[in-house]
Order: structure tokens, then C-alpha cells, then sequence
């Protein structure tokens, strides 16, 4: 996908409403074993940090510590699918 510019904010009030309303993500991280993803409930700190929960035997917590990682919060309308569009 296209990371268009767009849809991209350092708003921290809107990312703390949408993590709050939504409450549910995705943690991605690139790991020695390739990319991985984890779905995950998320907090908002407030000191501009987002807090989640894996379980141990999650492939992707070993490899969290000091990573850097990319977190994605969906909304009900966060995949368009191409049936949407006229064709």
C-alpha cells in the first residue's frame, strides 16, 4: 500500500481518541525470522507511548525489546474494498 501523505498526523490528540474508541491494533516489527504482526488491545500512555499485551509465546515479543515497531488502529471503515469503487 501507498503510505500517502494524506492520511499521515503527529496529532496526538486524535491518535489518543482513535486508540481509545477503537482499543484494538496491530503491532508490526521487522524480526531476524522477516516481518512480523501481532493483533493486540492497546492503552494510550499519555506521555506519548502506546501500551499492549502479547503473550509470551508470541513470535513477535522476543523481538520487541528496543525495536522499533509500527503500530496500525482500524476503524470500521479502515479497508475499502475494490467492489466499492464504479467500475
Amino acid at each position: 500500500m501507498h503510505p500517502n501523505p494524506l492520511f499521515r498526523t503527529d496529532d496526538t490528540a486524535l491518535m489518543e481518541s482513535l486508540i481509545d474508541r477503537v482499543g484494538f491494533g496491530m503491532v508490526f516489527a521487522q524480526t531476524a525470522d522477516g516481518p512480523r504482526v501481532a493483533h493486540t488491545p492497546l492503552l494510550f500512555t499519555g506521555a506519548g507511548a502506546v501500551r499492549f499485551h502479547l503473550a509470551r509465546s508470541n513470535a513477535l515479543t522476543r523481538h520487541l525489546d528496543g525495536a522499533t515497531a509500527l503500530i496500525v488502529v482500524n476503524g470500521p471503515e479502515g479497508y475499502v474494498s475494490p467492489r466499492w469503487y464504479d467500475q
